[in-house]
């Protein structure tokens, strides 16, 4: 579960990372320092965002096993399609 939202986060996050990259390059063309400061939170926060998520997420997911498997959680029931 964590790996799979974690996966699906990064894939997000890299539309920003892309907008980042474009930010620097329009930044180094036209030398505007903030820019290009900018840009770099832009491409550097997906990263902290992947390192941030999935051990919280890890976490999560022990502790929510633990407790369902005390207290009870939510089940689910899938049938196929004919």
């Amino acid at each position: 579960g964590a790996k799979v939202v974690a996966i699906i986060s990064v894939l997000l996050s890299l539309i920003f990372s892309v907008i980042g990259f474009v930010m620097l390059i329009i930044g180094l063309i036209s030398k505007q320092t903030n820019m290009m400061y900018y840009s770099i939170t832009y491409i550097i926060m997906p990263v902290l965002y992947l390192i941030i998520v999935y051990p919280t997420l890890r976490l999560f997911y022990w502790l929510y096993n633990r407790v369902a498997s005390r207290w009870g959680g939510i089940l689910v029931e899938l049938e196929d399609k004919e």
